[in-house]
């Protein structure tokens, strides 16, 4: 059963992270969404008119086919609450390529373009 994240769930959602051989960020949004054990996703809000689905992530272990459905209502979650928030749209960050053609087909997401995502360290 998806329910939002609390952060007594960090532990269990690093762990996933590492066994994808993935960093884990050391920081998640406050909006986000869990099926324990299975999977998780996180909403990142902005200050201006759409919001971030990202840090999708599922449990290497699980069945295929819970993960399957747990992305999915994650993903529904977090459409709701950004209409909620009064966001008019939702921006996905996609890795793999199969996870795009999901969001693709299951979810209306249109691909924008093909960008290079960067970062600086603010130490």
């Amino acid at each position: 059963m998806v329910r939002e994240f609390r952060k007594e769930d960090e532990n269990e959602v690093r762990a996933w992270y590492e066994a994808h051989g993935q960093t884990y960020v050391g920081h998640l949004p406050e909006e986000g969404w869990i099926e324990p054990g299975i999977a998780a996703g996180f909403m990142y809000k902005t200050d201006g008119h759409f919001a971030f689905i990202e840090g999708m992530i599922t449990n290497p272990t699980a069945p295929s086919s819970d993960r399957f459905e747990a992305i999915n209502e994650i993903v529904k979650r977090c459409h709701k609450r950004a209409q909620e928030r009064g966001f008019k749209q939702i921006v996905a960050l996609m890795i793999k390529p199969t996870l795009a053609q999901r969001a693709v087909e299951d979810h209306g997401y249109q691909v924008v373009d093909v960008v290079l995502l960067l970062k600086k360290d603010l130490n």
